[in-house]
């Protein structure tokens, strides 16, 4: 007899292992596009250091 659940349960992980691979593509190109032209700029190294804190 075949399980539903695992199943069901197997593909719900593929589904977001490829979503997360989607995401991460996706904002490496958004980070490409955007920053691309600031590249070595303090805004760029900024955004790299990190999204919560201001750079001086």
């Amino acid at each position: 007899m075949i399980d539903l659940d695992a199943c069901i349960d197997d593909e719900m992980k593929l589904i977001e292992e490829i979503d997360d691979k989607v995401e991460f593509a996706l904002h490496d190109k958004v980070m490409e596009t955007v920053f691309k032209p600031f590249m070595g700029s303090k805004e760029l190294v900024c955004a790299q250091q990190s999204r919560y804190n201001h750079c001086k």
